[in-house]
């Protein structure tokens, strides 16, 4: 059976062109708001079933447009107030609106109703007509372009280059909520400067039939109509929906308990990316065993054009052709995949305490060289990790991303975020230490989880509340 999405009409129109011929993003004309809302069947009203665990819900239609360079679509965000107070206002993240506004909102639309919204840095304010009282169950419509734009001296693992596009981030999410209101993450150069709340994604894609994609998701299916590609992807939970395409993606695969692990690469080495499949096998069997289950029976890791190293995103990894070529490869594998605990089941504010999720997840690298390969091994890691603290100035853990240098930023963050979880270890014992892990992952699954929360149950489990506090006063604040 042939499967169907109901399109916009403007992008209806879109046609289709090899990656080679792409030129620089610009933004796109944008058609009336209500010449897209007609060509779009309404959805049911929110609803608990919409809602399990009081998580948001993201609905989407997108298209992908490899002649504009665009990805658009209408996006539903069913929510529940799930506070103790009204909320007179509502926050998106448009984590793409950095120096330029890469992302456009035609239409805001609540409960039915179109509703006005303003820009702000990087984020947009909704003002509700009226305020939505606790518990009560909400229902937005954003339509909405993402420009892609070409990518030169950022990141990268939002924008095309060398045939490949990285697609994450770019679609208006909901800020985190905390018992305190609103969380809003500014841009800031340097780091991973976000924070989301888990939901679950049900995404639908059109894109050229020549496009291959990997998701991090699950495939409900992928079908070819004419000259382009229709997917259907489902996310539950994550914090995070994220994409790559090439028109040169090859991939292998490798499965891993109930686990496929895929490796998508269009510039890179095969006989890497096979080897990337090896480490990744034993990071999933060692986390599992020491932290806890893994949530989905995918991993992906792609080929993206970022700089260096590697991005973590739920259920999928991307790295730069560097690491598919041969770099640090097994260290760049364990490493995104220890986030698919710290950052993915275990969330954290990032620009705020970045340390929280890096540092543990530098961590988890030693513990997976020492549970593959030995206490040898082990030690030789954390000497790099001190020979490496020692290029650059100290700095104090419980600090923004903006409270660090560049150069300071990935060496103290990490570097000194692991000693101190191996300072915690040396403390407690390891089997205390191994506990607490298991117990943080947890009662903060799919959760924020915050410093303070980490160093009580720390305590909790010590059974010595003056040790720890004194470990994380002598590492952590000062």
């Amino acid at each position: 059976m042939k499967h169907r999405f109901i399109w916009l009409i403007i992008i209806l129109s879109v046609t289709v062109s090899g990656c080679a011929m792409l030129s620089p993003a610009r933004p796109s004309p944008t058609p009336p708001a209500s010449q897209i809302s007609d060509a779009v069947q309404q959805q049911e009203p929110a609803d608990d079933t919409k809602l399990e665990l009081n998580r948001p819900r993201y609905e989407m239609s997108l298209v992908l447009d490899t002649e504009k360079n665009t990805i658009s679509g209408q996006e539903t965000i069913f929510f529940k107030n799930t506070g103790d107070e009204p909320l007179n206002d509502i926050y998106l993240q448009l984590y793409q609106n950095t120096d330029e506004r890469l992302t456009e909102i035609q239409k805001i639309m609540l409960d039915e109703a179109e509703v006005k919204f303003e820009y702000s840095a990087n984020t947009v304010v909704i003002q509700p007509p009226k305020p939505i009282y606790p518990w009560k169950k909400v229902k937005l419509d954003i339509f909405f372009t993402s420009n892609i734009p070409i990518v030169t001296d950022k990141l990268g693992d939002y924008g095309y280059k060398n045939g490949v596009y990285a697609l994450s981030r770019f679609y208006p999410s909901l800020a985190a909520r905390s018992d305190s209101g609103w969380i809003i993450s500014p841009y800031y150069y340097n780091g991973d400067p976000y924070i989301s709340d888990a939901a679950d994604y049900d995404v639908k894609l059109s894109m050229p039939a020549k496009q291959k994609a990997v998701f991090g998701g699950h495939v409900e299916y992928d079908t070819v109509e004419g000259d382009r590609r229709l997917v259907h992807v489902t996310a539950s939970p994550a914090r995070t929906f994220c994409f790559a395409a090439s028109a040169n993606y090859k991939t292998v695969s490798k499965k891993v308990g109930g686990i496929t692990v895929t490796a998508a690469y269009a510039n890179g080495s095969p006989d890497v990316a096979r080897s990337m499949l090896d480490y990744a096998e034993h990071a999933l069997s060692i986390f599992q065993q020491r932290f806890g289950t893994y949530p989905y029976d995918y991993m992906v890791l792609a080929e993206a054009p970022l700089r260096s190293g590697g991005m973590e995103y739920s259920g999928i990894a991307l790295y730069a052709p560097a690491v598919f070529r041969g770099r640090d490869v097994e260290r760049e594998v364990v490493h995104e995949i220890a986030h698919q605990w710290w950052f993915n089941m275990v969330g954290n504010d990032e620009f705020r305490e970045p340390w929280l999720d890096e540092g543990l997840t530098r961590y988890s690298e030693v513990i997976y060289y020492e549970s593959r390969y030995g206490t040898q091994r082990k030690q030789q890691a954390l000497n790099k990790i001190s020979q490496r603290l020692k290029t650059t100035s100290d700095g104090v853990l419980y600090s923004p991303i903006s409270g660090f240098s560049k150069s300071q930023y990935y060496i103290v963050v990490y570097d000194k975020g692991a000693l101190f979880h191996d300072a915690l270890r040396q403390q407690m014992g390891d089997d205390s230490y191994f506990k607490l892990l298991q117990e943080y992952l947890r009662r903060y699954k799919w959760k924020i989880a915050t410093t303070q929360d980490f160093q009580k149950l720390a305590a909790e489990i010590c059974g010595d509340a003056d040790a720890i506090d004194k470990l994380f006063e002598q590492w952590i604040y000062e």
